[in-house]
């Protein structure tokens, strides 16, 4: 990033006391990703440009927050809280099997298959009691329950960076239908397939919308319409290395590929700055 940024002739330092503008990588787990947060509510509140927008400090690793943002492109999502240790009503899915979420994490490492009425039992009273034990900390006092979509065997997260769209087909583990983490994924290089073309097209509607130019989207199909099941401003750049990278405004092929990542950030910041 830094290298990136010195052949275009800019300055570089660490200390954001004397930048005009800044990228904050942002992560998942522990102390770095309470640190990412801050350093962007930081510089919003100094007036510092920065990639991502310090917006996004207020959704990102939070699917609660992100239930409100994203209502118009998810599938069908309860979220319920606790009050003084219990729910005023009990939950009650829509039906069975379906999707359980804690408020953090990635990789689907905190997602849960929630087959029956005892299984959804469970999850209330742990909850509602002393917690459930997730990746990362504790599930309590919330529920966060999301449809699933029959016969999904993929997503396709598609990265948004700035004026340019690229992305991957992750296929679902074999014994859960989820994606996110498997290790199964094909790198995008063209758009011919109807649905690799829409999830492009959902995903810069979204970032447009939300005013999220630098942000991740994982989408699925039921048949041929697409769910947003959530939004990122991080993803592991070495997985798209070799991703086709596609014009925003003309979805045509710019001639570069994910490895260039860094470049994406400059032209960025050097767009926001300008």
């Amino acid at each position: 990033m830094l290298a990136a940024a010195k052949r275009r002739g800019h300055e570089t330092t660490r200390h954001y006391v004397h930048a005009d503008c800044a990228y904050v990588r942002t992560v998942n787990y522990g102390h770095g990703r309470e640190q990412c947060l801050e350093a962007l509510r930081l510089f919003g509140r100094a007036d510092i440009t920065s990639v991502p927008g310090p917006g996004a400090a207020d959704w990102y690793d939070d699917k609660l927050a992100q239930v409100a943002l994203l209502r118009d492109w998810m599938p069908d999502t309860l979220v319920q809280e606790t009050r003084d240790g219990e729910f005023v009503r009990l939950p009650r899915p829509a039906g069975y099997p379906f999707i359980s979420k804690t408020a953090f994490g990635s990789g689907s490492a905190n997602v849960r298959l929630i087959r029956n009425e005892a299984e959804a039992r469970a999850e209330i009273d742990a909850v509602s009691g002393p917690g459930l034990q997730v990746k990362g900390g504790i599930q309590q006092g919330y529920l966060y329950w999301q449809e699933l979509i029959p016969g999904n065997t993929r997503d396709i997260r598609v990265v948004v960076a700035g004026r340019r769209l690229y992305g991957l087909v992750r296929h679902c583990r074999d014994d859960v239908p989820f994606a996110s983490g498997s290790g199964r994924t094909e790198v995008i290089t063209d758009l011919s397939d109807p649905q690799v073309l829409s999830a492009f097209m959902m995903a810069d509607e979204i970032a447009e919308k939300i005013d999220a130019p630098w942000s991740c989207y994982d989408i699925v199909f039921d048949s041929d319409r697409p769910y947003c099941l959530e939004v990122s401003t991080s993803w592991t750049e070495i997985s798209y290395t070799d991703c086709t990278v596609f014009d925003r405004a003309s979805l045509e092929p710019t001639g570069e590929t994910g490895g260039s990542w860094p470049e994406f950030v400059i032209d960025e910041l050097e767009r926001l700055t300008a």
